[in-house]
């Protein structure tokens, strides 16, 4: 039986996207990644993910829209939004759009896995 966890990593910035992903992997969840909200909110469709993290800042569609978008498609899962434009408007804003947490770019490394141990019993 398989016990690992999916974990979607959404970042318009390949490098992004391949830093976490070698991180979760190698915490040993199975990791599926995203260069852009569409195809963010389809794989969440496909493989139901049990934790999300999502950059804000994306050309076409935002964070935001994915997040508003998840809440119209009843997609709940918990999601930690990151971003390498941190204002506390923009907190607040991922706040009440149904995001988790916040964190911003760069980020700490142990702080990604202490917000997913959190997240993923």
């Amino acid at each position: 039986m398989d016990n690992r966890a999916c974990i979607l990593v959404v970042d318009d910035d390949k490098p992004v996207r391949d830093l976490l992903q070698e991180l979760l992997d190698g915490e040993g969840h199975e990791v599926i990644t995203a260069g852009n909200g569409r195809d963010a909110l389809a794989e969440m469709k496909r493989h139901k993910p049990d934790l999300v993290f999502l950059d804000i800042n994306m050309p076409e569609m935002s964070g935001l829209s994915v997040l508003s978008e998840m809440k119209r498609q009843s997609l709940d899962m918990p999601v930690i939004v990151i971003t390498g434009y941190s204002t506390l408007d923009n907190a607040i804003q991922a706040i009440r759009s149904g995001a988790k947490e916040f964190i911003t770019k760069p980020f700490d490394l142990p702080k990604i896995r202490i917000l997913t141990r959190r997240y993923i019993p």
